[in-house]
């Protein structure tokens, strides 16, 4: 009988409202599927060289999302990756169209208080 493989997706997708737990789960899941965790929130902070909030104050949100957006575009060719994004990545539709080609996008979803005390005690 002929051995059966099953083809994966070459990079696993996090997407989902602040707090809902996607860089844990992605720093968990990364290293058993032999993939790289990459954040997009710390490819921007990397890119801006300053935190999220001081690029929200520098730039506005359009300026963060236009960064959120490069960001993502060089993603584009890279793969064996689980991707934590921003909750805020989906309000473009360009960059829907590419989370979807980089490959299976993931929704989480948490309730509202176990957002609340996530976020409470998140430091940005």
């Amino acid at each position: 009988m002929a051995k059966i493989i099953r083809k994966t997706p070459v990079n696993l997708i996090l997407i989902g409202f602040m707090a809902t737990g996607k860089s844990t789960l992605a720093r968990a899941l990364a290293p058993g599927l032999g993939l790289d965790a990459v954040d997009t929130d710390d490819l921007i902070i990397e890119r801006a060289g300053k935190p999220i909030t001081e690029i929200f104050g520098d730039m506005g949100q359009e300026g963060f999302r236009d960064l959120e957006s490069g960001v993502l575009k060089d993603l584009l060719n890279r793969d064996r990756m689980v991707i934590s994004t921003g909750g805020g990545i989906v309000t473009r539709s360009g960059n829907i169209e590419a989370l979807r080609s980089l490959g299976m996008v993931i929704w989480l979803n948490a309730s509202i208080d176990v957002i609340i005390q996530r976020a409470a005690k998140s430091d940005g």
